[in-house]
C-alpha cells in the first residue's frame, strides 16, 4: 500500500505539465517546471479493503491473515493445559487418517471478519530551479481504520473422538474432551489477551505518512513539428515518518515503510499536438533498520509477549514501471489512462533472540498490476492564451488492482487540484 502510494505521488507530479506549450525551436521539457515557477497539488483518495491477494494470486478475505486452525499443536501453544490431554489421547492409538488421537484433535478454525478503510490526503510541491531542474516533495496524511471481529467455524471433533473411545477412555479424558468441545470465540479472545496482544476489535490511526522528496533533471527534443520527445531522471528519497505495524496488535495496518529508501526514476514522454504517451520506471533500495517484532520459536499462531524484541530489518528492493496515455478531448477537458506493475522483493529479519526469523519474512514479497482511469479539466493552455484568469487543473481518477501477490485489494477514487505560482 505504502509503496503504491509512493509510486503514485512521484509519477502524478511528473505528469502535471504534459500539455505545456512549446513553440520554440528548443522546447522546454514538460517533465520539469519552468525556472522560477512553482506547483502545488492537493489530492484526496479513499478506499476500502475487504479482500487480499494471497501468495498464489487468489483473492481471500482480509481477515484470513489471522486464520488459525485450532489443532492440537496450535492449541497447546495457546493453552499449555491441553498438552496433558493430547498426550493421554495419543496413547489410545490412531484414527482412520493415520494421525494419533491426540494429534488429530481439532477444536475449530478461527478467522476474523475484517474491513479496512484507508483515507489519504496528499500535498505535493514542486519548484523550477533552472530550465532543466525542478525539486519536489510530498507529504501524506493517512487515516486508517480496521473493523475486525473474531469468528469461529464449528469443525470441532472432540466429541467424535470421545464417542470413538467409548468405555476405553478414563473419566478424566472424557471430561477433558467434553470441555474441549465447548471451546468458543470467547476462549480464543481470552488466549489472545493472555499472550499480551490487544483485543481483536476496532482499531484506527491518524497521522503523517512517509515523506518523499527529490529532484528532476529533464530535457526535451523536437523531432518534427508535431512530435516532441522528453526524457527525465528523477532521484528520490523517502523518509520513514509513517506508522508501521506494532507487535501487540494482530489487526493494525502499516501506512509507512519504516525505513529510508533511495530511488532513481527514468521517465520518457512522447508529446503530440493533443495527446501524449509516457513510460516511467523507478527503482529504489531500502536501507537496513530496526523494528520491534515478536519472534516465533517455530510457527506458533500466537507468540508470547516476552519474545518481543528489537530485530534487524533488511527491506527488499522495489521496482515499478508504467505506461500512460493522455488525450485532450475539447478545450480544457482531457482523459488519461495508465497501466503499471509494482514489485517489492522479500524482506529479511535477524536478531540475537533464537527463533524462526523466516516466519517474519513470509509474505513480504509483494507485487501488483494496476490500471488507472482519469478525467481532467486543465486551464493552463487557456491561461497562456489569456482566456482564463488563473492556471489550475482538477482531476478525478479511479485506481484499480487487477492482479497481485501478497497485496491488499485497495482500489480507490482520487480527486486532485493542481495550481501554479
Amino acid at each position: 500500500m505504502t509503496s503504491a502510494t509512493k509510486t503514485i505521488v512521484v509519477f502524478s507530479f511528473l505528469t502535471s505539465c504534459f500539455f505545456a506549450s512549446n513553440s520554440q525551436a528548443k522546447p522546454y521539457s514538460a517533465l520539469v517546471l519552468p525556472k522560477g515557477s512553482g506547483l502545488f497539488k492537493l489530492s484526496y483518495r479513499s478506499g476500502t479493503v475487504t479482500e487480499t491477494y494471497d501468495d498464489q494470486g487468489k483473492m481471500v478475505p482480509t481477515g484470513d491473515a489471522i486464520r488459525t486452525d485450532l489443532n492440537a499443536a496450535n492449541m497447546i501453544s495457546i493453552d499449555g493445559r491441553l498438552a496433558e490431554l493430547v498426550k493421554e489421547l495419543n496413547e489410545y492409538g490412531k484414527m482412520e487418517n493415520g494421525l494419533r488421537l491426540g494429534d488429530s484433535l481439532l477444536l475449530g478454525t478461527v478467522t476474523a471478519n475484517a474491513k479496512a478503510q484507508i483515507n489519504a490526503s496528499v500535498l505535493q510541491l514542486g519548484y523550477g530551479i533552472t530550465r532543466n531542474i525542478s525539486i519536489f516533495g510530498a507529504l501524506t496524511h493517512v487515516r486508517a481504520s480496521v473493523d475486525a471481529k473474531l469468528q469461529m467455524k464449528s469443525n470441532n471433533n472432540a466429541l467424535q473422538i470421545a464417542e470413538s473411545l467409548g468405555d476405553l477412555a478414563y473419566d478424566q479424558v472424557k471430561e477433558g474432551l467434553t470441555l474441549a468441545s465447548r471451546v468458543s470465540v470467547t476462549d480464543v479472545e481470552g488466549a489472545i489477551v493472555s499472550k499480551g496482544y490487544k483485543p481483536v476489535e476496532n482499531w484506527e490511526n491518524s497521522g503523517i505518512g512517509d515523506v518523499y522528496a527529490g529532484f528532476i533533471y529533464g530535457q526535451a527534443w523536437r523531432i518534427n513539428r508535431k512530435f516532441i520527445y522528453d526524457l527525465a531522471f528523477v532521484p528520490n528519497l523517502s523518509i520513514p515518518t509513517g506508522y508501521v505495524e506494532q507487535p501487540d496488535y494482530l489487526q493494525d495496518v502499516s501506512v509507512g515503510t519504516g525505513t529510508y529508501r533511495l530511488g532513481l526514476g527514468i521517465n520518457q514522454l512522447a508529446r503530440f499536438k493533443s495527446s501524449a504517451l509516457g513510460f516511467n520506471v523507478n527503482y529504489s533500495h531500502g536501507f537496513a533498520s530496526t523494528r520491534e517484532k515478536r519472534v516465533p520459536l517455530s510457527d506458533e499462531p500466537l507468540i508470547d509477549k516476552n519474545r518481543s524484541t528489537e530485530v534487524q530489518y533488511s527491506p527488499g528492493d522495489e521496482m515499478s514501471a508504467e505506461v500512460l496515455v493522455k488525450q485532450k478531448l475539447w478545450r480544457a477537458i482531457g482523459l488519461g489512462y495508465r497501466v503499471g506493475h509494482f514489485q517489492h522483493s522479500e524482506d529479511s529479519y535477524s536478531g540475537k533472540l533464537v527463533g524462526n526469523y523466516d516466519a517474519l519474512s513470509s509474505g513480504s514479497d509483494k507485487s501488483k498490476n494496476y490500471q488507472e482511469m482519469e478525467i481532467s479539466f486543465d486551464t493552463v493552455s487557456m491561461f497562456k492564451r489569456k482566456k482564463f484568469a488563473y492556471p489550475f487543473a482538477v482531476a478525478l481518477s479511479y485506481h484499480d488492482i487487477f492482479d497481485a501477490l501478497n497485496t491488499d485489494d485497495l482500489n480507490y477514487w482520487q480527486f486532485s487540484l493542481t495550481g501554479y505560482f
